[in-house]
């Protein structure tokens, strides 16, 4: 941060991204600032502050629930809307970030914006099928969250764009779901393995399972050959140890350069096992 030279507080979001598109400075946006403080580039002159951007609510509309990108991990965990969504999934997430300090600070468009394999909420919400609103220069347009961690994604966020708001579809709303990580102590940010799962049960058969798995990688992974195996079928422990295989198996194919990587993957098979588990004996 030594080649700081203006510190820029926009009140809209249409001036943020004109100050993020400014040629004559290199710029970056900054919220609650809890991993991007640690990693900005001495290139960088321009820090634009939006934390007072009206992008901090939690709301139902069209029946999606509607959660603004400056929401704390605090707001969200204390908010009745993500107690009662999903199986109060986003709530509980929020809860396992870290300390109470960090809690306060850290927003959920942050956490979302800048890949890392101890990011909470970019698992999850692929697990909840969600939508972000991304600002630019030229407008606004909604993206399946997958989208911004592709490689031909078509903007720089916290760069030239922003996230505005997170949009989780009103389908998800009774949905069974669960994030779940396994780190040295609740309070760590770092984990050997995290995991968000959702499906929806109609006739007691499995409807649009999702199966993300993130540490092992900065980007969320979906283990699609996993949902395969329970999807439209009704759930049973065998269903469930074919499902245990697949998941295993899913993530043979991939590469991983993480340590202790056979270690992490019989963690993170566990924690897919017991959430069927706790699908079929109904404690979800």
């Amino acid at each position: 941060m030594k080649n700081i030279k203006y510190c820029c507080f926009p009140k809209t979001v249409d001036e943020a991204v004109k100050l993020l598109n400014d040629k004559k400075h290199k710029s970056i946006a900054v919220a609650g600032g809890i991993l991007i403080a640690k990693s900005i580039s001495d290139s960088i002159e321009q820090y634009v502050d939006i934390r007072y951007l009206p992008l901090k609510y939690i709301k139902v509309s069209g029946g999606d629930l509607i959660i603004g990108a400056l929401c704390s991990f605090d707001e969200i965990d204390d908010n009745p809307l993500a107690k009662k969504w999903a199986c109060g999934v986003l709530s509980k997430a929020a809860s396992k970030c870290s300390s109470q300090l960090v809690r306060n600070m850290a927003t959920i468009g942050g956490n979302i914006s800048k890949p890392h394999s101890f990011n909470i909420f970019p698992a999850l919400l692929f697990a909840l099928d969600a939508n972000v609103k991304v600002a630019f220069l030229k407008g606004s347009k909604i993206y399946p969250i997958g989208d911004i961690y592709n490689s031909g994604f078509p903007h720089k966020l916290g760069s030239d764009s922003i996230i505005t708001e997170i949009i989780i579809p009103a389908y998800l709303k009774n949905c069974q779901a669960n994030y779940e990580k396994f780190a040295k102590t609740q309070a760590c940010w770092e984990s050997y393995a995290s995991c968000a799962f959702s499906l929806s049960l109609k006739n007691g058969k499995v409807e649009k399972p999702r199966v993300i798995i993130s540490s092992l990688s900065p980007k969320p992974i979906r283990l699609e050959a996993a949902e395969g195996i329970i999807s439209n079928k009704k759930l049973s422990f065998e269903i469930i140890e074919e499902a245990m295989e697949a998941f295993i198996g899913n993530l043979d194919i991939l590469k991983f350069s993480s340590a202790n990587i056979t270690f992490k993957k019989e963690v993170a098979s566990i924690m897919f096992k017991r959430f069927l588990i706790s699908v079929l004996e109904g404690k979800i």
